[in-house]
């Protein structure tokens, strides 16, 4: 009778112990994962804040390297619009004023920009940079000269 009662405590153990064994180490591995899983909401913490650390430099860099220069060629191109305004304020007053080749100049692309309001300003044109001396901007016709005396053939 004792080998039946420890046959039955046998078999009846096996399969205990095979359950109590799986359930300690469900609970290891669900402490494992849980532990995996914190691990990498740090990591993916981490990556965001390089992320934005990255990000901030590269904003910084682009203001350096970008804005800034541009920032300060407005600033000298409004300076020296303020001293163009300035200058042909004071056409009026010159005593040159009637003969003034900078007044003809700008009234000229005056008309030009008021007969063609789609072509605006004529940047490059030849008559830019005339010399002293060079003929009118508008030929007979009324179109834009070239601002080269033409030699006459003799």
């Amino acid at each position: 009778m004792i080998e039946i009662i420890l046959a039955v405590i046998a078999l009846a153990s096996a399969p205990l112990s095979a359950w109590l064994t799986s359930r300690l180490m469900k609970a290891k591995y669900a402490q494992e994962v849980e532990k995996l899983k914190a691990e990498v909401a740090q990591m993916k913490s981490d990556v965001r804040s390089r992320e934005l650390d990255n990000d901030r430099k590269s904003i910084n860099m682009v203001m350096e390297l970008v804005v800034e220069p541009i920032r300060k060629e407005m600033k000298s191109l409004q300076r020296k619009v303020d001293r163009l305004t300035n200058a042909i304020d004071k056409i009026p007053s010159c005593p040159h004023s009637a003969n003034c080749p900078v007044s003809s100049e700008l009234q000229l692309e005056q008309k030009l920009d008021q007969s063609d309001p789609d072509k605006g300003t004529n940047k490059g044109s030849p008559r830019r940079g005339r010399k002293a001396g060079a003929e009118s901007a508008v030929d007979a016709d009324g179109n834009p000269g070239t601002g080269v005396q033409e030699e006459s053939a003799e």
